[in-house]
């Protein structure tokens, strides 16, 4: 299910991403407000990415 943050859908987490989320908590707080915002960025532009192949597949699937 996907996740909403500050109005954008997100990929849900993988295995990796949840380690690398709780390897985060425990870095300074400067570090890891930049590192969460980062994975909510690098999520949600996944998220677009696999939006766009869906509708790339979807128009060449159509036209052939």
């Amino acid at each position: 299910m996907p996740i909403e943050v500050e109005r954008h859908v997100l990929v849900p987490a993988s295995g990796h991403e949840l380690l690398r989320l709780l390897w985060i908590t425990a870095l300074t707080r400067r570090r890891r407000d930049h590192l969460l915002r980062r994975s909510a960025w690098r999520r949600h532009h996944q998220r677009r990415a696999a939006q766009a192949h869906r509708r790339w597949n979807n128009l060449t699937a159509a036209t052939a």
